[in-house]
C-alpha cells in the first residue's frame, strides 16, 4: 500500500505490554515494568527518543497480530517527526527471504556508500539467482560436511539434557550415512521438507515466505513403514541403525533436529557466499560514517526470520553499544525488531 492509504487506514494498537524480561515459555518469569501503553505511549517514550541512550526493542507477538504493521507505523511517524539528526534504515518483509532482505540494503544510501567494498561485493554476490534444485543439493550437501568434520562431543551416548545440541561420535557417522542416502535425501528435499524450507528463507522465490519455519523439525524425520522397509532392506548399516533409533525413540528426533539446526548459519552463509562477520563490519561502518557526521541510527525490521543465516550476526551488530573501549567511533544505534513468540521461544 501506499503511504497515505496505509496512514488512512491504520488503526490503533493499543493495550501494548512492556517487559524488560520476556520469558514465552513460563510467564511466571516474565518482567513486566509498566502498564499497558498505547502505540502513541510507545512512540514517545521509547521511538522518538531526544536522548543518547542504545536500546534494542523485541515486538513480540503471535504471526498475524500486527508486528509488522505497528512496526511500518513507527517508521512512518519517524519520518514526519525525527530529529535532523537521526537516519532511518527501514526493512520490510517483502517476500521475507534473505536474498530480498540483502538487495534492500543494497538499495540504501547509507550501505551503498561505505567504504568496505568487499563486504559490499560479497552482498551483491549473495543475490545472484541460482537454479533452484542446485541451490537445495548444495544446502543439503553441505549440512552433511558439517556433520562429518564436527569434532564437538559428549562423552556417552546417552546424554541428556533440553539444551544440549550434540550426538556421540558414532551417531555422527550414522546421521551422515542417512543423510546421503537416496530415499532420506528425497525426504529432506521434497515440497515443504527441511530442506526446501530452508531454501525459501534463502533464496528470491514467487511463493511468499513469511512464516516459514526455515529449520529442521523433529517431524522432518517421521518415516512410514514402505520408507523404513526400503532402507532395511537396501541401504547400509550406520543407515539402518539411525532410522531404526529415529522411530523407536521420539526424544531421538528431536535431538538430531537440534544438532542439524545448529549448522544453519554457516551453511547458510556458505551457500550464500557470505562471512560470518559481513553484517557486523557493514552496521559498524555506517555507524563510524553516522558518528563522524554528527548523526544517530534508528533500524526497524518488520521481521528477525528476513535475516535467516545471519540472525546471530546481526544481533551481535544490534547489541553492540556505541559507549565503552573500542566503540567510542560509534554512533548510538537504536533498534525495533519484529519477531513471533514460537521464533523467539525456540
Amino acid at each position: 500500500t501506499s503511504r497515505s492509504d496505509f496512514l488512512a487506514t491504520h488503526v490503533a494498537v493499543n493495550n501494548i505490554e512492556l517487559y524488560s524480561k520476556f520469558d514465552p515459555t513460563d510467564s511466571s518469569r516474565s518482567v513486566r515494568f509498566q502498564e499497558a501503553k498505547s502505540e502513541e505511549d510507545v512512540l514517545s517514550q521509547f521511538i522518538l527518543r531526544p536522548d543518547d541512550n542504545h536500546q534494542l526493542l523485541l515486538v513480540v507477538g503471535e504471526s498475524g497480530a500486527g508486528k509488522s504493521h505497528l512496526i511500518r507505523w513507527f517508521n512512518e511517524r519517524l519520518l514526519n517527526e525525527r530529529p535532523e539528526d537521526e537516519v532511518i534504515l527501514f526493512v520490510r518483509r517483502s517476500d521475507n527471504t534473505l536474498k530480498s532482505t540483502i538487495k534492500q540494503l543494497l538499495d540504501k544510501p547509507e550501505i551503498s556508500a561505505i567504504a568496505n567494498k568487499e563486504v559490499y561485493k560479497r552482498l551483491v554476490e549473495a543475490t545472484a539467482v541460482i537454479d533452484e534444485n542446485k541451490l537445495k543439493g548444495e544446502i543439503l550437501s553441505k549440512f552433511i560436511l558439517e556433520v562429518e568434520h564436527d569434532e564437538d562431543q559428549y562423552e556417552d551416548d546417552d546424554s541428556e539434557g533440553e539444551d544440549k545440541a550434540d550426538i556421540s561420535p558414532n551417531e555422527k557417522r550414522k546421521l551422515v550415512a542417512f543423510l546421503k542416502y537416496k530415499k532420506v535425501q528425497s525426504r529432506m528435499l521434497e515440497i515443504d521438507g527441511p530442506i526446501d524450507r530452508i531454501y525459501m528463507k534463502v533464496a528470491q522465490s514467487g511463493k511468499v515466505a513469511s512464516d516459514i519455519d526455515a529449520f529442521f523439525l523433529a517431524e522432518d524425520f517421521d518415516f512410514d513403514d514402505d520408507d523404513i522397509e526400503d532402507i532395511e532392506e537396501n541401504a547400509d548399516k550406520d543407515t539402518i541403525k539411525m532410522v531404526r533409533k529415529l522411530s523407536l525413540n521420539p526424544e531421538k528426533k528431536d535431538a538430531i533436529a537440534k544438532y542439524l539446526n545448529q549448522f544453519l548459519d554457516v551453511v547458510i552463509q556458505r551457500c550464500s557466499g557470505l562471512e560470518s562477520g559481513d553484517f557486523e563490519e557493514i552496521f559498524k561502518d555506517i555507524r563510524r560514517a553516522l558518528k563522524n557526521d554528527g548523526k544517530r541510527l534508528t533500524i526497524l525490521i518488520e521481521d528477525i526470520t528476513s535475516f535467516t543465516g545471519v540472525n546471530a550476526a546481526l544481533l551481535n551488530a544490534l547489541t553492540t553499544e556505541h559507549t565503552g573501549y573500542g566503540n567510542e567511533d560509534l554512533c548510538r544505534i537504536s533498534s525495533v525488531i519484529g519477531i513471533t513468540s514460537g521464533y523467539f521461544k525456540d
